[in-house]
């Protein structure tokens, strides 16, 4: 994670660095509000494999919050988010007495992310970056079945911070001189196994007992649309005689 962490601010510095050698080039400071809405998945190969085990591809997920953006031109943007965060999984479970039941896992947490833009001249963006996530809950409830283990918090069970590769495309509509509407779909795939500490299986409740222990992986996936309202709050231009000025606007 501080190999990543690392790289992400490398790679933000780098783009500083190209920004002001571009003479001529206008520098574009913006704030925006944003949300994202689509899935949540917790991807483990051992669950997804058992035969009496049914996943909720489209379990909800959802996110709001923030971001600053420096950018340069039109086509340059690097950002950095500050999100607030809902994801989870829904399994629906047979068990071996043919009864049908749900455990859910429901999380809540908070979110850094820093990323670089590229948008063209039609409006046609793509986004790449790291996301830096911290766990704050972690609840299990079950639906359809009594004396379940594992309703509860969870959270001794699952290690609080895990770092995700992002990636997205989309478009801006420019609205006014100053504001402009992103839309777009944003992937996330967590680089960190989030029970790696403990290789817990929320499935083995003692109503169903699988018979396994897991030995895969228990990575948060998810694909989300996306949506920012973006202000352009102050610019930085550079003059023929190599000088420039920051400047807001009214």
């Amino acid at each position: 994670m501080k190999r990543l962490a690392i790289l992400s601010v490398l790679i933000f510095a780098l783009g500083m660095v190209s920004a002001q050698r571009q003479k001529q080039v206008i520098k574009w400071f913006s704030i925006a509000p944003k949300a994202t809405f689509g899935n949540s998945v917790l991807l483990n190969a051992d669950i997804m494999g058992d035969k009496s085990i049914s996943p909720d591809f489209m379990t909800v997920g959802y996110s709001y919050g923030g971001k600053f953006t420096y950018s340069f031109g039109q086509e340059h943007h690097f950002g950095l988010e500050y999100m607030l965060s809902s994801f989870g999984q829904k399994y629906g479970i047979l068990t071996d007495a043919g009864e049908s039941y749900s455990k859910i896992v429901s999380m809540t947490g908070s979110e850094i992310s820093p990323y670089y833009r590229y948008r063209g001249l039609q409006g046609g963006f793509v986004d790449f970056g790291f996301k830096f996530s911290t766990l704050k809950t972690a609840q299990g409830t079950s639906e359809g079945v009594e004396l379940a283990r594992y309703d509860g918090s969870l959270m001794q069970y699952y290690d609080p911070k895990f770092t995700s590769m992002i990636f997205g495309f989309g478009m801006s509509f420019q609205i006014h001189e100053r504001i402009d509407i992103n839309g777009g779909l944003r992937f996330a795939y967590s680089l960190t196994d989030i029970t790696a500490s403990s290789k817990f299986n929320i499935t083995d409740d003692f109503v169903y007992r699988p018979g396994y222990t897991l030995t895969a992986t228990t990575n948060p996936v998810s694909a989300q649309f996306l949506l920012e309202l973006n202000y352009y709050f102050a610019f930085y231009g550079d003059a023929k005689c190599g000088r420039g000025r920051l400047m807001f606007f009214q």
